[in-house]
Order: structure tokens, then sequence, then C-alpha cells
């Protein structure tokens, strides 16, 4: 139910509350000329009058109240059913005529005489307060009417108004003593203005903002005491409780002192009033003719401008207490601000709760921080190596296990801060309903990142102390394997692990080489198909070939492009474009070919008899008076349109490279045997065996790289096995050192004699110790300490054998047994350092093959990692170019070759049946050529098949995916169009119609009266006409987004419109915009834009080039 009609049966109850009684449609009481009577009130006369008053009908005695309010209901009541549908204007006009005519002829509107016309005139006047501001009446050109109606009724309500006794009275007495009366309304005036000004200076703007200040203040210093902005709020309700109390006082004085000036002050003084004041300057008869026009043609009236001045401050004076709305709002804004401050604050209390943890000490024994994080430990102070070494491994085990205890309780803090992160927003109660999220958005979100940057802290920590821990075991490591050494079991367990080590490489190594042996075997097997080279090169020679066609088409293309620009005539240049040239150089479709055909066609019937037809005459009839675009213009239009699409295409075409693999889809479509996509594709399929075997190679040169690895790896651990067990003998030696070091103190102080006995009894230590020395023992290799060792202990032995000597010397005499034993000894010295330098040698020779052997080792570990990253990259290429492969271009092309195999296969059947047993040589090179184009035609359909294969899965979602689009833009201009509602035109439809009925509201008004008076029943104005056809055409819209085949029928609608509403502006006149035309016109190219496929994605043209 529209609000129109709700008020007309809100106007039909209040004329039956009036009455009392329930009323029924009915016309019989009114066909009398009641409100032609002169009615008049004897109470609104001085009683010495009474008896000179005649010629006049007393309400009270008349039926015309009762009957005014039947006819107000009767017209309520037919229009209710004429806006409902029930009935129709046309039908209803005589009882319009008559509900009407009995008001008043003149003025449509009731005399008011009584109370019951005054309460009936009160319900009319609210209908047409609605009536009015109704878009409806707006539309259809009743506003002005309806505004008369109501000035009518408002003057005659008015007059009513002031002519009761009551207010007779008031105004004679003001009249007569109007002196007292405006001195009256001084002292008034300045009472009145005491209290204001004391009003405004409380509640003025300056004041206001000064008591918001303090809470503001708070406000914006981000405080998060919740104590004091509790006491704020508490201070913001006092003041705001004050304030309300000082606008209630200054309200209830505002309204006594308005109650006092109505007592005393008449709103409207009128003629009839001054008659009445002074009856010396009038006449019996004056007096009683301006009483009989009170209800009839009613008298002058003027405002009390006195009244109407003091009523003027009453009014400021309301409107001073309408700022209690507004100054309530602030306090309140101000107060739900500062609760959601404090809210806030205590969301923040408990965000710091949650997070609230003890921080973790670090221990004394670790110093600095972040990266030079270090831990101390107190080395050992006993001179014996096993004890120290001992004691310093038993202090590094407590260090391990106090890092270990400290990185668990970082862990374990880092779990717990990592676990409130996450329940954060669950443990917390949410903000409240009415509090600005974003805030405690911000709130939780910086605690969000406290939280994390503790955690990341707590977690650089941990990271450095897992640093220390990995350096104290590799430290701890070091100590125990020094101390391992001292014993036989240490000994042997190292032996042990660094040849289980050395075997386990060993297995690694073996297993890489085999696979390396596989991998070349598989490579060794295959082989590259023979005649690539020279199937290669024919590509090349059939690129060439194409590109030099497309130049050339598309230099003729430019050429043909400018000659139809510059035509002279409404017809395709013939001469200067050749209808064979242009159909061959755009491989148009047959479709296009029958369009360019048909433009020849014509070309030659209007040229006939040098331009003197039936043909070209209408040609040019129809061109010159055509309103919009002619239709050799359009077609020239699109010829031109299609020429750039098949150049740009061309200048697409160019730019491919056959021997790179497409990783964007072709550009051009064209069925020509040869282009350059299709030779890309073909030198792909060629060179792809070689490509397999490429690829094939790069992975045995990356295996050849790891099993270069694998054995670098098991030479270092038998390099390591083997100067371990170097180590353990040099041991040994330095035991057996001991001995000697005995020997040679206890010849101090003896003969040469006692000497060489004693050599004698320690030959065998000796002899020992040459063992541990000769060449065969120093066989596996050594490392820069050993030598360093054994140098020193050579040169011990030489001081020790040149002392030796010199006590020799000062023997007298040497038996032949020792003077042989001697040169023993010494060739035995000599052969020793020998050894000693060879051992060096060998050294310095493995030093720089170990540096040699590292510097290898890296540099194929960077050259690997290199070449691993461009194949990951390459295949990363490869696998965004597969996303690319599936285009729906390839996939209508793939459609577009079955069907063309699909017809070769019916063709091929049917031709080989008849020719196969034929022995003419042509018919056997024919068919030989087509048994060796099978496989390329085979070979084709196959890479299509697995370039739109991935495709094929998405083909429903596409589809699916192109509808939504559609649907959704055709929402789109259906809202930009019609609006958004259904019950209403908006949009560019609805604002044409609001401005069109601006524009002629007059003459549809004067077409709504020639309806009414000449009984037109099927007549419609042009409002009406526009309406009923924009409402066809919404529902048309509405139909066909629900049915596609709806088309042609919303086609229908939009061509009917255009022809019925013709423009009264040509289209270059910028008054066209404005018509409804213009406006159809836009629909229909935005509905064809929306709805049309680009030209981008037209048929492509076909190739006749070779």
């Amino acid at each position: 139910m529209s609000v129109f009609t709700e008020a007309l049966n809100r106007l039909k109850a209040d004329m039956e509350a009036i009455a009392g009684e329930t009323f029924s449609y009915e016309t019989a009481k009114l066909g009398r000329d009641d409100a032609k009577q002169v009615f008049a009130d004897l109470r609104l006369l001085p009683e010495s009058l009474h008896s000179e008053a005649t010629d006049f009908v007393s309400p009270a005695k008349s039926d015309y109240s009762d009957n005014v309010l039947q006819a107000i209901w009767n017209i309520a009541d037919l229009t209710t059913k004429i806006a409902e549908g029930r009935s129709s204007l046309p039908s209803q006009l005589m009882a319009f005529r008559k509900s009407f005519g009995y008001l008043d002829k003149k003025t449509w509107v009731p005399k008011i005489i009584d109370d019951k016309t005054y309460q009936a005139g009160l319900a009319m006047q609210r209908f047409l307060v609605v009536g009015v501001n109704d878009p409806e009446a707006r539309e259809k050109g009743l506003t002005n009417l309806l505004q008369g109606l109501q000035k009518e009724l408002e003057k005659r309500l008015m007059i009513y108004e002031a002519h009761t006794p009551e207010a007779i009275a008031k105004a004679t007495t003001y009249q007569k003593e109007e002196v007292q009366f405006r001195e009256q309304a001084r002292q008034q005036t300045a009472a009145w203005h005491v209290q204001y000004d004391q009003f405004q200076q409380l509640i003025g703007e300056e004041s206001i903002q000064d008591l918001l200040r303090p809470g503001k203040e708070l406000l914006e210093s981000g405080s998060n005491d919740v104590s004091a902005i509790d006491a704020m709020i508490a201070d913001r309700r006092r003041v705001l409780a004050q304030l309300k109390e000082q606008i209630t006082l200054f309200r209830q004085f505002n309204t006594v002192w308005k109650k006092e000036l109505d007592r005393h002050f008449p709103n409207i003084i009128s003629h009839y009033h001054r008659l009445l004041a002074n009856p010396e300057t009038a006449t019996i008869h004056e007096i009683i003719t301006a009483w009989q026009n009170l209800f009839n043609t009613g008298i002058d009236v003027t405002q009390n401008t006195i009244k109407s001045e003091l009523d003027t401050l009453h009014d400021e004076g309301i409107a001073a207490c309408t700022n209690e709305t507004r100054i309530t709002e602030l306090f309140e804004t101000q107060i739900a601000k500062l609760t959601e401050a404090r809210e806030l604050a205590v969301y923040k209390q408990q965000l710091r709760a949650a997070i609230t943890m003890e921080d973790i000490a670090v221990p004394d024994f670790i110093t600095g921080e972040g990266e030079t994080l270090a831990y101390t430990v107190r080395p050992a102070s006993a001179t014996d190596d096993l004890t120290r070494l001992t004691e310093n491994s038993e202090a590094y085990v407590a260090l391990i296990a106090a890092l270990r205890q400290y990185s668990a309780r970082l862990t374990d803090q880092q779990r717990a801060l990592e676990h409130r992160d996450d329940q954060l927003n669950l443990d917390l109660p949410p903000p409240p309903p009415h509090a600005e999220k974003e805030a405690f958005k911000l709130a939780l979100e910086k605690t969000h990142v406290d939280l994390l940057a503790k955690i990341t802290t707590i977690r650089t920590q941990r990271d450095h102390v897992q640093r220390l821990i990995t350096t104290a075991l590799r430290e701890h490591q070091t100590i125990e394997e020094a101390r391992s050494k001292h014993t036989r079991e240490g000994r042997e367990q190292l032996l042990h692990a660094t040849k289980e080590k050395e075997e386990e490489t060993f297995k690694i190594a073996k297993a890489s080489a085999i696979k390396l042996a596989e991998k070349k075997a598989a490579l060794a097997s295959m082989t590259e198909p023979e005649g690539i080279e020279e199937a290669l090169d024919q590509l090349r020679h059939h690129e060439a070939a194409r590109r030099e066609a497309l130049r050339i088409a598309d230099e003729t293309l430019a050429r043909f492009a400018q000659a139809i620009e510059n035509r002279s005539s409404l017809y395709i240049p013939a001469k200067d474009v050749p209808q064979e040239e242009l159909k061959r150089y755009l491989e148009c479709s047959e479709t296009i070919g029958q369009f360019i055909d048909e433009l020849y066609e014509h070309e030659r019937q209007a040229g006939a008899w040098y331009g003197l037809n039936t043909t070209y005459a209408l040609d040019l009839i129809n061109h010159h008076t055509s309103i919009f675009e002619s239709d050799f213009d359009s077609d020239m239009e699109f010829l031109m349109e299609y020429i750039q699409a098949k150049r740009t295409q061309i200048a697409a075409e160019l730019t491919v490279d056959i021997t790179q693999a497409s990783s964007v889809a072709p550009v051009s479509q064209s069925p020509s045997e040869v282009t350059l996509y299709k030779l890309q594709q073909r030198y792909q399929e060629i060179i792809e065996p070689r490509k397999a075997r490429e690829r094939q190679a790069q992975e045995l040169h990356h295996l050849e790289i790891q099993t270069h690895l694998h054995d670098f790896a098991h030479a270092h651990a038998k390099f390591e096995h083997r100067m371990l067990k170097l180590e353990l003998k040099l041991r040994d030696a330095q035991a057996r050192e001991g001995e000697v070091r005995l020997l040679l103190d206890g010849l101090e102080g003896l003969s040469a004699n006692e000497a060489l006995a004693a050599i004698r009894r320690h030959e065998t230590a000796i002899s020992r110790m040459q063992n541990l020395l000769t060449t065969s023992t120093f066989a596996d290799r050594s490392c820069e300490e050993q030598v360093r060792q054994i140098t020193r202990k050579l040169a011990a032995h030489d001081s020790a054998w040149t002392s030796l000597n010199e006590r020799i010397l000062n023997v007298e005499t040497l038996t032949p047994e020792q003077t042989e034993q001697k040169e023993t000894l010494d060739a035995q010295l000599q052969q020793l350092k020998e050894r000693n330098g060879q051992l060096s040698q060998q050294y310095n020779a493995l030093n720089r093959l170990l540096t040699e052997v590292i510097r290898k080792k890296e540099a194929l570990q960077l050259q690997r990692l290199a070449e691993m990253a461009a194949s990951m990259q390459d295949l990363a290429t490869q696998a965004d170019n597969l996303a690319l492969l599936a285009t729906p271009e390839k996939q209508r092309l793939q459609e577009a070759i079955h069907k063309q195999l699909q017809t070769l296969a019916v063709v091929d059947a049917s031709l080989l049946t008849d020719v196969s047993g034929s022995k003419k040589p042509a018919i056997a090179e024919q068919l030989e050529a087509i048994e060796r184009l099978k496989p390329r035609l085979s070979s084709a359909e196959k890479t299509l098949q697995q370039a739109t294969g991935v495709s094929g899965v998405y083909d429903d979602e596409d589809l699916e995916t192109v509808r939504r689009v559609r649907h959704d833009r055709l929402t789109a201009l259906k809202t930009k169009f019609f609006g958004s509602r259904d019950d209403q035109l908006s949009g560019i439809f609805g604002d044409y119609l609001k401005e069109r009925a601006h524009t002629f509201s007059w003459r549809d008004f004067f077409s709504s009266a020639a309806a009414l008076f000449l009984r037109c029943f099927s007549y419609q104005t042009e409002a009406e006409k526009r309406q009923n056809y924009l409402e066809q055409l919404n529902s048309a819209v509405a139909e066909y987004q629900q049915n596609p085949a709806r088309y042609n029928a919303l086609q229908t609608v939009i061509g009917e419109g255009l022809q019925r509403f013709k423009p009264r502006a040509n289209e270059d006149h910028p008054d066209y915009q404005k018509s409804l035309h213009a406006k159809l016109s836009a629909f229909k190219q935005e509905l064809a834009e929306t709805l049309t496929v680009r030209p981008t994605q037209l048929e492509a043209p076909r190739s006749t080039l070779f």
C-alpha cells in the first residue's frame, strides 16, 4: 500500500470519526446546491443587532455539514479505488464532479461554518499535505491543483479560528486598549530577553566547548588510567544533568510566557474585528454584511504585528531549547568515547596481564650478547696430560648440561608465549558491540607485535645458545679424542670409527659409480633420428617464404585501406582494390568472402550505364536521408576494421621465432597450411628427441659430479684413517724415545768401554726405535704437526748422537768390534735423516694435494649448484608455460582441425575406394603424398589434444564463469538505466521521467484535463505513454535476464520505442541527449557492448597465400 493510498484511507476514517457513523458511497443528498446558501452564526453578532439579521442560514439548521462529510468520504473512496486499479477515472468522472461540486463549485473545498466542517477541513488539510508531496501527483501535473486547494482551505480555516466568540472578544478588547497592550508587550519582551540571555550564556557554543574540553583533553592524551576515566565520566554526567535542568527551566518559562501572550494578544485582526471595536464609525448594514461574509465569501484579515513579533521570540526560545538534543548528543558522544576509552584501557590491562612473563636470567658463565655471546670455562691446572684432559672434559660436560638446560628454559618460554599468542583472541573477552572495533583491533595487533618481538628475541637467544652448545660439543669432542689417545681402549675405538667411516664412504662411492655407469649406458642407447637437419632446413625455408608473403600482404593491405579511406563514392574502389587480391591477402573465411563479393557486385550494379540506374539513385537517397549511419558507411567501416585486425594478426605472427617454444597462445587462427605458428609447432616436434637426449646428458653430467664428490669423500675418510694411524705410531715412537733418553742420560760419566757396553745393553731399544722410524713405517701420509714433531725428535736424536761421538773420540783405543759398531750406528743415523727428508717431501706433496682437492671440491659444488639452479629455473619456466598452453583459442583450433580431419576422413574413405586400384602414375603419387601426410596430421592432432587437454577440464567451469559475468554485467546495466528498485523506476530512465514531468507539467495537466472532460476513456497522456513503455521495457529486460531466449523480444521492444518516441531535435543538437530516443539508443548500444563478442574474437581469416 502506497503512502497516497494510506492518506486516503486515513481521510475516510477521519470523516467517519467526525460523523460518528460509518459511511458508504451515496450521492443522493449531494444533488442540492447547498453551498450557495449564506451561512452565519448569531453568536458572532452583537445581541443588539440580532433583530436586524436576515437572509442567512444557521449552520445548526442545515444539512450542509453532514453532507460535506459524505462528499469528502465519497471523493476519498473513489480516489482509492482508482489508485488501486479497481476502477477508472473516466467511469467515475460524474461522481467526482458531484461530490466536489457539493463542497463548493468554485473552490472545490468546503465552507467552514461549524465545528464539523472545521474538523473535516483539518482532516482534508492533512491529506493535501501528503498529496502535494506525492511523486505520482507531481508526475501527473496535479501538484499545482492540490496546492491551490490547500491554500484556499487554509484561508477558510484561519477565518473560522479567528472568529469564534472568544477570539472576537479578545480581538475587540485588544483594539480598544491597544496602547496598554503595546506597553505590556514591551515589558514582556524585556523580561523574556533577560531569561534568554542568561540561558544563551549557559548553552552557547563557547560555553559548551569549555565544558567539553576536559573530556576532550583526556581522550586526546590516550590515557589508560581507568580511575581517571571513571571520574571524568561521572563529571560529564553531572554537567549534562545540570544543563538539562536549566534547559527544562527555560522551556517552562517560555511556555508560560507564551500562554500569557495568547491570553491577551490576538493573532489576527480582521475587518469585522475593527467594525465591532469601533461601532460608532460603521453602520449596522456594514457590520451585518461583514458578519454574513465570514463563512461565505470571506473577509480581509491581517496579522497582528505585535503578536507576531512576540511569537517570534517564543519561537527563538523553542529553537534554543532544541539545542538540548545537540548538547545531549555531544555529551553522550563524549561519554560514549570515554566509556570506550575505559573499556579499551581495561582491555589493554588484560592484554598486558595475558602476556606478562618473568624473564629468564642469563647464566653467569655466559658473556656478551647477540652475535658476541660466548661462554667461559676454567682450564684445568694439572700438569699430567691425561689428568688435565679429564678435568677439562668434565668441565665441558657440566658446561654443555648447563647450556642445554638454559636452552630448554628458553624453548619452554618461547612455546608458552606462542601458545598465548595463539589463544589471545580466545582467552580475552570480545570488545563491546558499541565500541570502535579499530582501536581494539590495533591494541590486539600491537600486543601480537610485542609478543612476536619477544618471541623473536627469545628465539634468537636460543639460536645463539644452540651455537654455543655446538661449539662446546665440538671442543669437548676434541678433548675426548685427545684423552682417548692416551689409553689403548680409546685408540682402538678411534681407529674402529675411522675405519667404519672409510668403509661407509666406499660403499656410497661404489653405488654412485654403478649408477653413473648405468646412466652412461642408457645415454649411449639413445640415438638421434635420421633426417632431423634436413627437416629443420625445410622448415627454415618455409619460414622465410611465409615471412616474405606476410610482409607483402601487410604492405598491400595498408595500400588497400588507404584507398578505401580516400574513396570518393559510396562503394568500394574496385580499381584500386582488386577483389581477388583483397580476399587472398585477407585470408578471409567463407562468410567474409561472401560479404566482400556482395560489396563488389553492388558496386558493379551501381556503376552500370555510367551510374544512370535505379540502384545508384536509391542508394543516394537512402544514404543522404538516413538519420543514423548509412549501410554503405557501416560496411566500409567494418571492412576497414577487418583489414586492421588482419594487419594486427600479421604483425603478431611476424614476431614468432619458430626455434623457441611458444609460451603464449597464437594471435592468428589462420587456416593456411603454412603459418609461422604451425612451423613453430612442427619445429618443436622435430627437435623434441634431441632435447630429450640433451636432458639425459645434463642428468649424466650432474651424476658425474655427484660421483666425484663421493670419491673425494671416500678419499678424505681414507686419508683421515691413515693420519690417525700415523699419529698413534708417533705416540709409540715418543714412548720409545724415553728409553733412548734414559740411555743418553746413563752415558754421562762413563768411560768409553762402559759406554759401549751400555749401548750394547740397550741395542734392543735402539733397534726398536729404528724400526719405528723406517721408511716402510711411514708409508701412510702425515700432517704438519706430525712433521714438526718428528723433526724436533730427530734434532734431539742428532744432538744425542753427536754427544755420543765426542765421548767415543775421547776413548784412546777401540777394538775392531767397537769401530764396526760405531760405523753401523753412524750409517743408521744418516739413514734416519734421509727418511725424515722423504717424510717432509711427502707431507708437502700431500698438503698441496689436499689444498687442490678442497679447491676442486668447492668449485665443483658451486658449479653443480649453479647448474641445478639453472635447471630449476628452466623447469619453473616450463611449468608456467604449461598453464598458458590450454587457451580457448587452441581449444577452438583443435575443434576446427578435428572437424576438418573428420571431413577429410570421409572424403579419404570414398576417394581411396575409387582410386585405390588405379594404375595412373599421377594418382599413385597423390596416394603416396597422402600416406606421407597422415603421420603429420596425426602428430598435429595429438599435439593439439595435449595442448588443449588442460582446458577440457575447465570447459564447464569457464562456461559458468561466462554466464555469471554476463548476468552481473546485465544487472549492472539494468541498475544504471532502471534503478535497483522493482516498484519504482529510477536510474537514467527514472531521471528522464522526472525531468520531463518538470518541463512539461502544464502540458500534461491540460492533457489530463482533456481526458477527464472529453471522456476519452482509452486516451493516454504523453507522460503515461512513456511511463508504461519504460515499465514494459524493464519487464522485457528482466525476462531476458532470466531467459536468454527472450533476446529477440527485448530487441523488438527497444525497436518499438525508437519508432514511437521520435526526438524533437537532431542528433547534433544539445537537446537531443535529453530525449527518450537518445537514452534508448544509448541503452541499446551498451546492451550490445555487454553481450556482443569483441572484434578480437571474430573468426580469423583464412590463408590463401600458399
